[in-house]
């Protein structure tokens, strides 16, 4: 989904405004997030260092946005 600038921003107001606009209601709305973004003093996000627990803040703080964002996700 990309907002009014082009930019990918899924987000439920988006998606409720396609439907509305479509009439029907979207199975599925794939968008891409970047958890990692603005973090710029982290080291590389290696599986080795995601495990040993380096963005264990950010990725909290990412799973309480996913919590609020209103419906289901999958999230890879």
């Amino acid at each position: 989904m990309t907002d009014e600038s082009d930019n990918e921003n899924g987000n439920a107001y988006l998606i409720n405004r396609f439907n509305d606009l479509a009439g029907t209601k979207i199975w599925v709305a794939y968008f891409s997030n970047n958890w990692f973004h603005g973090i710029s003093d982290a080291a590389p996000y290696t599986q080795k260092n995601i495990v040993a627990g380096k963005f264990d803040t950010e990725l909290r703080e990412y799973a309480r946005s996913a919590k609020s964002f209103g419906t289901k996700l999958l999230i890879e």
